[in-house]
């Protein structure tokens, strides 16, 4: 398979890296980096849909604004622009992609807080002790088509809910009477992502959401 040289997009060298796109094993796109934060910001735009690398990259951009250093990639013509400059200089576009950023990364916060709640109303009254003493690496339940998935390995357990249209990941340290559970991964809404884990938080509590073994739990069904 010949590698990609220029980005689909602007045309721009991919010497530096690129994203790609598959179609079963076979490369069938590629963009630079600049092209593709500007296809994840555009398609948050439009559903407000967040996606793991997304919230990744804007996390990335937004704690780097602190920054008085200016950085130039030649060949993707990327500008990580300061704080400074954005309340100074910035043009009427450049703000409205910093208030984009900020509008995903303020959702990213409130399902964070959500997940910490259901660290305290799941994980602590109940799911926690359900998996210690398991004897599968997973633990499943589901209800009226939404599945919950848990998957332990090497002292870490993730949790996954999902729909079959939307999904939440956390993961936390399995055995620790600490608070460590955390954010893994989303496809999903901001609303969405809340609806999920408050389904969980209100079903386990009520005693209708049942965890059972399940041997089929794999990372990569997560």
């Amino acid at each position: 398979m010949t590698e990609p040289t220029n980005c689909d997009k602007c045309k721009a060298s991919l010497d530096n890296g690129y994203s790609y796109l598959y179609e079963g094993s076979e490369l069938i796109g590629a963009t630079c980096f600049k092209c593709s934060a500007q296809e994840e910001l555009e398609k948050y735009i439009e559903t407000k849909r967040l996606h793991s690398r997304f919230v990744n990259n804007i996390t990335l951009d937004l704690y780097s604004l602190d920054d008085t250093r200016d950085y130039k990639d030649k060949d993707n013509d990327y500008n990580n622009k300061s704080l400074r400059y954005l309340i100074s200089s910035a043009s009427a576009k450049e703000f409205e992609v910093f208030k984009n950023k900020v509008d995903a990364y303020y959702s990213y916060i409130k399902i964070c807080e959500k997940i910490k709640l259901f660290e305290s109303e799941v994980w602590r009254k109940g799911l926690q002790k359900i998996i210690m003493n398991s004897h599968s690496t997973g633990v499943s339940a589901n209800l009226i088509g939404i599945k919950c998935l848990t998957f332990s390995m090497c002292g870490r357990t993730m949790f996954t809910i999902d729909d079959n249209e939307s999904s939440i990941t956390m993961m936390c340290i399995e055995d620790s009477n600490n608070s460590t559970m955390h954010f893994r991964g989303i496809d999903a809404t901001e609303q969405r992502a809340i609806e999920l884990i408050d389904f969980v938080i209100e079903t386990f509590n009520d005693g209708s959401l049942i965890f059972k073994d399940d041997n089929e739990v794999s990372y990569c069904g997560m």
